[in-house]
């Protein structure tokens, strides 16, 4: 067994390993960078967990990366997001222009391409380019209105979704495969869709709700993004387990993770047997 190990590594050292940024991912049993450098990949939310996803999957190859989001930079995103810079925040600077502009420093590879969208997601036809072109979408949004919106968009195109969210020490990772496994609205009672529709209602916006300031830490922003980007590399190259019909929990203060099986709901508006948005 160990001299089967060695002669993968051997041949790539013989065609100048040092060379080759991807180098040490290929060693892994099932990994084909082709694969990876020809997928597009749509990134919701340019934030915390925006900037972590979209650092991994420079990092790993991707080969074309949307970025959508509408907002400007400010000083207390510095704290966890590696591509922002305080000058950036003092000139009120978008952060998709910021992260298209730092992604071509941090490239490793040279060919990785980041498409920004400036602009509100959720005012964005499920037909438009930017939900069209991706083969999977990443969210890192931080309001359900704008996930489901998103969750909404992925089941009309059938396009998997890795969604992702945190607070504070805590932090969920759920994958969505349409048509096979519970989407996110699955999960959404009554109760809780019409506090959300209230808040619009009041705010007459998707994106900005008053009040609530979720607290953060770039730790764990940094874990939940990578099990979001882990994801995407299994979806990927169609190797190991994914989360596929699950969410996973994370808690740091205790240093916990869970799994949850999550079950379909026929009478989901968004996915269940009753809705026929996109459907022939």
């Amino acid at each position: 067994m160990g001299n089967m190990s060695l002669k993968p590594v051997a041949k790539i050292i013989g065609e100048d390993f040092d060379m080759d940024p991807a180098n040490r991912q290929k060693l892994l049993e099932g990994w084909c960078q082709e694969k990876i450098s020809e997928t597009c990949v749509l990134v919701a939310g340019a934030g915390a967990l925006g900037n972590e996803v979209i650092k991994n999957l420079i990092q790993i190859g991707v080969g074309e990366i949307y970025v959508v989001d509408f907002d400007h930079i400010v000083v207390s995103n510095l704290n966890r997001c590696i591509f922002f810079r305080r000058e950036d925040a003092l000139s009120k600077l978008k952060k998709v222009d910021v992260i298209v502009k730092r992604a071509r420093e941090v490239d490793p590879y040279g060919y990785v391409k980041v498409v920004p969208f400036d602009g509100d997601l959720t005012k964005i036809d499920y037909s438009d380019e930017l939900y069209t072109k991706p083969d999977i979408y990443v969210s890192t949004l931080d309001n359900l209105y704008a996930r489901l919106y998103l969750n909404m968009a992925a089941i009309v195109n059938n396009r998997p979704l890795i969604d992702g969210g945190m607070e504070g020490y805590i932090g969920h990772v759920q994958v969505v495969l349409p048509g096979k496994t519970a989407c996110l609205q699955c999960s959404i009672g009554e109760r809780e869709m019409q506090l959300l529709m209230d808040k619009l209602s009041c705010s007459a916006q998707g994106l900005e709700f008053i009040g609530y300031k979720i607290p953060a830490l770039p730790t764990t922003t940094s874990i939940i993004a990578g099990i979001q980007v882990q994801e995407l590399i299994k979806l990927v190259l169609n190797i190991g387990k994914p989360l596929a019909g699950k969410r996973l929990f994370y808690n740091g203060l205790i240093n916990a993770f869970h799994v949850f099986k999550l079950e379909r709901n026929p009478s989901c508006i968004a996915c269940g047997n009753t809705n026929t948005y996109g459907k022939n």
